[in-house]
């Protein structure tokens, strides 16, 4: 995120850093720097409406409480780039931010500000998620519960960069041939040349996504922040895959939003799965037709709806969409380790039952 040095413009209203406030503050901020990211580079002629609201609620509000904040764009982008609480007093109220949500990761929206960003606005990742939502229609329509899940589980979970040829001999298969509209190499497909996709002169695959990494600061990293993390603590640096110069043209890629939206998430329904399957449980992946991740099967005829969540926070009303599921004993929504200590209800339950729930 890189803007000149402009004044935030702003005027003062007769209004307090109320919940409500902070919250509707925190949405315009999340929803106009989505916005920036997603517009070309040689567009970005004006700053995001959005953008420019949610900095003149927070300067009204602080003007108001005498509390100091960022008042020039490079000072909001530096900021944004530290958990939020540390430098905006009025979010600490918020029990359901985390304490460790930033705004920007390495020069990027965060996933908390992609999620936070108002719902409804036409970004470039949340157009390229749209397949996923018609293979999810086209599939209920005709009934094709074994190609979808080897649609999502088996490419875009498990290769969402491959080679031209492995993608045609993949579709070629009895399932996904069912599917195979899906997967051509147009603007309504999941894969797209990776040429097409990313500039650059070198490319590499994450460790653990396999999708394309990006420069930063002299570094490769994945473009998911969580994943990046990962990446680290589990230190597979060194099983990085370079794609050879001479090949690039070789190869495919799904989009960006295929990969936030469909590839990063199956990553954990996936291995939940099989952990599950080691434990000797039946599991369903995607039943039908994805109206939930997974379906655990115990031999003592006990049934589980489990719905995995990649969330950077929760809300109850993030959660009360969630639904119970029918002809099952329970259903569960799980969160992945690695998130889990950034949700307070999580981390606080954790400080009083620390036994109960060990190894959970």
């Amino acid at each position: 995120m890189t803007l000149e040095n402009r004044q935030i413009t702003t005027y003062v209203s007769c209004m307090s850093a109320s919940t409500k406030d902070v919250t509707a503050t925190l949405h315009y901020l999340s929803t106009g720097l989505v916005e920036w990211e997603d517009t070309p580079p040689d567009e970005r002629v004006q700053i995001p409406q959005s953008l420019r609201l949610g900095l003149s609620r927070m300067y009204a509000a602080a003007v108001l409480s005498g509390k100091p904040i960022p008042t020039t764009l490079p000072e909001f982008f530096k900021s944004a780039a530290s958990p939020i609480k540390s430098w905006w007093e009025p979010v600490k109220a918020l029990s359901t931010i985390p304490d460790t949500a930033t705004l920007i990761e390495d020069g990027l929206a965060s996933d908390f500000a992609r999620e936070w960003a108002l719902s409804g606005k036409d970004s470039i990742h949340q157009i390229q998620e749209l397949p996923l939502a018609k293979l999810k229609e086209f599939c209920e329509r005709h009934q094709l519960d074994d190609s979808y899940r080897k649609a999502r589980g088996e490419l875009i979970v498990a290769q969402p960069v491959l080679k031209i040829a492995q993608l045609r001999k993949n579709i070629d298969t009895k399932e996904l041939a069912k599917v195979r509209d899906f997967f051509k190499l147009d603007d309504e497909g999941f894969y797209k040349p990776v040429i097409d996709l990313f500039g650059g002169i070198e490319y590499r695959l994450c460790p653990r996504c396999k999708y394309i990494q990006r420069l930063w600061e002299g570094e490769y990293i994945c473009r998911k922040k969580s994943c990046e993390l990962i990446v680290r603590q589990k230190r597979l640096k060194n099983h990085i895959q370079i794609i050879p110069a001479a090949e690039i043209n070789e190869w495919v890629g799904v989009t960006p939003g295929v990969h936030r939206y469909g590839t990063i998430p199956g990553i954990w329904e996936l291995e939940l799965r099989d952990k599950l399957l080691e434990l000797g449980a039946k599991v369903t992946l995607y039943p039908q037709i994805d109206r939930y991740d997974l379906l655990v099967e115990f031999p003592n005829s006990q049934r589980w709806a489990i719905d995995v969540k990649d969330w950077s926070y929760v809300t109850k009303e993030r959660l009360s969409k969630v639904s119970c599921q029918p002809g099952v004993n329970a259903t569960f929504v799980v969160f992945p380790d690695a998130n889990d200590l950034n949700i307070p209800a999580i981390r606080k339950r954790k400080e009083f039952q620390p036994q109960a729930l060990k190894g959970l």
